[in-house]
């Protein structure tokens, strides 16, 4: 970290769970009180990385925006002087909002790799595409809760991520047969195969 003590880095917040919409607001309020003041809080972003999910319900899509880290808040601020000391008005800034719990590493705010910083970059860029709630995977055991084959238990052959379908091999009749079903139509087995 000595390269880079006294420059803005990106950090860990952990906040209250179901609040972290409420911390980002309130931590941009307050900079940009501070900046209209000519206060330096010593904090340049937030980000709050969130991502589509589609859902089904009432045999319709429904498409939302889901926290990719809940509990999660990521603050980009220089927390450390050129010395290597945390400057405790900016450590203060962000650890005293409400619903916040802690920086990762407490007292001593360990900041995120360039490759966490990436992968946390790519993470944001890559919200605007909608996921399925559930990434299915071969070998995953499913029940088909809707259409022709509902309630037959079945083992995932291949996956679409692209179009959001499955094939399934289904036992009917005593014969393996593959269906095609989107991933709504699906759920995991509670029951495991022996």
């Amino acid at each position: 970290m000595s390269e880079k003590i006294g420059v803005k880095r990106w950090y860990t917040v952990q906040v209250m769970s179901g609040q972290e919409n409420r911390v980002v607001e309130s931590l941009t309020n307050r900079h940009q009180r501070n900046l209209d003041n000519g206060v330096d809080d010593g904090m340049e972003e937030l980000l709050l990385p969130t991502k589509k999910v589609i859902e089904r319900k009432d045999k319709k899509e429904y498409v939302r925006q889901q926290k990719s880290f809940p509990g999660y808040v990521f603050v980009c601020a220089r927390i450390y002087d050129e010395t290597g000391r945390v400057i405790p008005e900016f450590w203060q800034f962000i650890k005293d909002t409400k619903g916040v719990i802690n920086f990762m590493g407490g007292e001593s705010p360990i900041p995120l790799s360039d490759d966490e910083v990436s992968h946390l970059l790519q993470v944001e860029e890559d919200s605007d595409k909608p996921m399925p709630t559930k990434n299915w995977k071969v070998g995953d055991v499913v029940v088909v809760k809707d259409g022709a084959f509902e309630s037959l238990e079945g083992v995932v052959d291949s996956v679409d991520e692209e179009r959001h379908r499955l094939k399934v091999s289904l036992t009917i009749f005593g014969r393996s047969t593959i269906c095609d079903v989107d991933f709504w139509q699906v759920e995991a087995s509670e029951e495991p195969r022996g």
